[in-house]
């Protein structure tokens, strides 16, 4: 089997606050961030304030909408019920700081990755933040200053200052890693006979309907085929057509060299539901031995895509090494 490309583009912005009280963040801040930017987005973008998105003659066109509660349509809906159960959210969060308790003047800094042509709604993303400075972050709400957003692009090494508080423009920027970017990053790891994939954050991974504690390859490529078929389908330039079943069925004669994992549990609270709500994941290293290949321009897509469940929540990130 050859590789076939994914064609969709990801776009990567890098935030950088600055606190002006003392702000608490749990120690997963993913679940918190999320919820920030949805608060802030809807109240930035809905102008009716209904109930339901899905009774929204609007939400076609409106970026709260299309990033925390897609639809599906036209022929969307008649794949839904053979190819995807759902449509998923349009991005992921990344916290780059991990400290609970940030003081005065201390800098908080995450990112949120975007697919496809989400990025045309960077702006309302970036005010959605401006419109939190007033309502505050974290347990105590406390408030803080958007110092800066970075638009990124890893792979070529480039990066573009969007926005800063300084002048409170937002700058048209397009800098979006790309199919081509990944392949020719995909080279450097290409004829060797081993690969460390490092579980940054929880991740949180089905087999067979449940939930699982040691990843064997073909169970972390079922997983991973799955969510870039489906990122790529709904905000991709075309579907990613894959045989299945002969990828799984080469990717069960890699095997497992090393592992050094533990799993971990923990609760979130959530606003909308009013209790809070326990997460899982699995954390570490597994280092895989077999002829990869085939598989490693997937493992780099799935850098920028997250795997398994809650990847909203910044559940899921890893690096391959």
């Amino acid at each position: 089997m050859g590789v076939i490309p994914v064609e969709m583009d990801i776009t990567e912005l890098n935030f950088k606050l600055r606190a002006k009280d003392m702000i608490r963040l749990p120690e997963h801040p993913g679940s918190t961030i999320r919820g920030a930017l949805g608060h802030g987005l809807y109240n930035v973008c809905c102008s009716l304030r209904n109930n339901s998105c899905e009774k929204c003659n609007l939400r076609s066109n409106c970026a709260y909408s299309l990033l925390f509660n897609p639809f599906l349509a036209g022929k969307e809906r008649e794949d839904s019920s053979t190819r995807f159960y759902n449509k998923p959210r349009p991005f992921i969060i990344r916290s780059k700081s991990h400290k609970k308790l940030y003081e005065k003047e201390d800098t908080i800094e995450f990112s949120i990755i975007l697919y496809g042509y989400l990025k045309n709604f960077i702006p309302f993303i970036i005010e959605s933040w401006r419109y939190l400075e007033q309502v505050g972050l974290g347990a105590n709400r406390g408030k803080f200053q958007l110092e800066e957003v970075w638009q990124t692009n890893g792979i070529e090494g480039s990066a573009k200052r969007i926005y800063s508080w300084q002048d409170n423009i937002i700058h048209n920027c397009d800098i979006a890693v790309t199919g081509h970017d990944i392949e020719v990053y995909s080279r450097h790891f290409k004829g060797k006979d081993k690969i460390t994939i490092s579980l940054e954050t929880p991740a949180l991974l089905k087999y067979n309907k449940d939930f699982v504690d040691r990843v064997d390859f073909h169970i972390f490529i079922q997983n991973l085929y799955r969510r870039l078929s489906s990122l790529s389908y709904f905000y991709g330039s075309k579907r990613l057509e894959l045989d299945f079943n002969d990828c799984i069925d080469k990717a069960r004669n890699i095997e497992i060299l090393t592992e050094e994992t533990k799993w971990l549990q923990w609760e979130r609270l959530s606003n909308r539901q009013g209790r809070k709500i326990a997460m899982y994941g699995l954390i570490g290293e597994i280092t895989y031995s077999g002829e990869l290949d085939e598989f490693i321009e997937y493992l780099v897509w799935g850098q920028y895509t997250g795997i398994g469940k809650n990847t909203t929540f910044g559940q899921g990130v890893y690096r391959i090494r």
